[in-house]
């Protein structure tokens, strides 16, 4: 049960790091790339993006860090 609460500790640290990150990275580069415009088009706010992109990078670095913690084992 240890493991499982670290992975979620850790993963929910690393995403605060990031999601902002991904949120800032996205929206400065909107007007260059495609993909950008379809998953931020132009006004989308910066922190309403970057509450969508911390709950995922919640789950996906959870998912990771546990699965890390579980090959070491």
């Amino acid at each position: 049960m240890a493991e499982v609460l670290a992975g979620f500790v850790i993963g929910y640290a690393i995403s605060l790091i990031v999601s902002p990150l991904a949120a800032w990275s996205l929206v400065s580069s909107n007007d260059r790339s495609g993909f950008a415009q379809r998953i931020a088009p132009p006004g989308t706010n910066v922190v309403a993006l970057s509450a969508v992109l911390h709950f995922a990078t919640v789950l996906l670095l959870t998912w990771a860090v546990l699965k890390f913690q579980a090959r070491r084992k």
